[in-house]
C-alpha cells in the first residue's frame, strides 16, 4: 500500500525506513478538498489483505480497512474491501497528482488475497489516496458513509 507523497510520487513506508515524519495527501470531507500534512504517528497493521485491481494495476490493501465507491448520479459510500469480493463495484478514483478535473470512477476488482501482511497507515482520521498505476484511490480505516453521503460526484470536479 503506497499513500501519495508531497511529490505525487507512491511513498512506500516500511520499517526499514524506520516509520518518522511523512508529508502525505489526505482527503478531508468537511473541507471537500485534498491536502498536504505532516504525520508524524503511524500505526503498525499485521492483518490479511486483499489485492484490489483497477485497470490492470495492483494494490494490497488490509482486509478490513474501506475504500470509496460511488455511482455519478447518487453519490458515494465506503465500504470494507470484503463487500468486493465477486461484485460490481466502481472505486472513486483521482490521478496521482490529484489534479482537479482527473476524478473519475472504475471498475474494481479484487484479484488475491495475502496472509499476514504488513501495514503502515497514519494515525490521523482522515481518508488518504492510495496509489495504484496512474491513479489513486480513496481509503479510511473506519466506514465514512456518515462524511460522504452529503458529497455529490459534482464536489469533486
Amino acid at each position: 500500500m503506497n499513500l501519495i507523497g508531497e511529490d505525487y510520487k507512491p511513498l512506500y513506508i516500511n520499517k526499514a525506513d524506520g516509520v518518522t515524519s511523512k508529508h502525505v495527501w489526505y482527503y478531508s470531507t468537511e473541507f471537500k478538498d485534498f491536502f498536504l500534512s505532516d504525520i508524524f504517528l503511524w500505526s503498525t497493521i499485521r492483518a490479511n489483505g486483499y489485492i484490489l485491481e483497477i485497470e490492470g494495476a495492483k494494490t494490497i490493501l488490509p482486509e478490513h480497512y474501506y475504500i470509496a465507491v460511488g455511482d455519478y448520479d447518487v453519490g458515494f459510500d465506503s465500504i470494507q474491501l470484503a463487500e468486493v469480493v465477486g461484485r460490481d463495484f466502481e472505486a472513486f478514483t483521482v490521478s496521482r497528482d490529484i489534479e482537479a478535473d482527473s476524478f473519475l470512477l472504475k471498475p474494481m476488482r479484487i484479484v488475491g488475497y495475502e496472509e499476514d501482511y504488513e501495514f503502515y497507515y497514519p494515525l490521523f482520521d482522515h481518508m488518504f489516496p492510495v496509489a495504484i498505476g496512474e491513479l489513486a484511490i480513496v481509503i479510511s480505516q473506519k466506514d465514512m458513509y456518515n462524511r460522504l453521503k452529503r458529497l455529490g460526484f459534482s464536489d469533486f470536479v
